[in-house]
């Protein structure tokens, strides 16, 4: 398990770094301004949290065997999507964009989001002691309430970007006149 815990946030660390250097420039080269990139966000984070509180209601997920597992797993699904899901990577060259408007630096934000990889690490490697102190009941209504508030924040980020493409129009169309 450790060994696991060490490798997949290894190659999270590096996925991250390179999803940073080149998504940030795919954006750039695609011309997709930050309100597309705030839409997507928010409709990957909205689908997700809404996945997520609904889960509840349906059927059990089966227990998963106590077999030895696979070093294939440490890629899917511990990597990704559970490290790195999709939604995160849509808020990670988001905030690029958003960050790079405002004139922050790059590499502080990869520097952040590597701190977060190494919390991950922490989380994986104390799992076990972790869930001794905490019940998992806790944790359960703790993730459904952070489901909803990740469901607010993408509707949050869809009206935002909507609301710089209106801003958008408008200036254009008062330049026009």
């Amino acid at each position: 398990r450790r060994q696991f815990a060490y490798k997949s946030a290894a190659i999270a660390s590096f996925s991250v770094l390179a999803i940073a250097l080149v998504g940030l420039r795919i954006a750039q080269k695609w011309y997709l301004s930050l309100p597309p990139l705030l839409m997507t966000s928010g409709v990957l984070l909205f689908l997700v949290s809404v996945n997520r509180i609904f889960k509840q209601y349906g059927e059990p997920a089966p227990s998963p065997s106590p077999a030895d597992p696979s070093p294939k797993l440490i890629l899917t699904p511990l990597t990704f999507p559970s490290i790195l899901p999709p939604y995160g990577i849509a808020l990670l060259v988001t905030i690029l964009g958003i960050v790079e408007a405002l004139g922050v630096s790059f590499w502080q934000v990869v520097l952040l989001v590597q701190f977060v990889m190494g919390l991950n690490l922490l989380a994986m490697l104390w799992a076990r002691p972790i869930l001794k102190i905490i019940s998992p009941l806790l944790l359960q209504v703790v993730g459904i309430i952070m489901s909803v508030m990740q469901l607010a924040l993408g509707i949050s980020y869809i009206v935002l970007g909507i609301e710089f493409e209106i801003l958008t129009l408008k200036i254009l169309l008062d330049a026009q006149l």
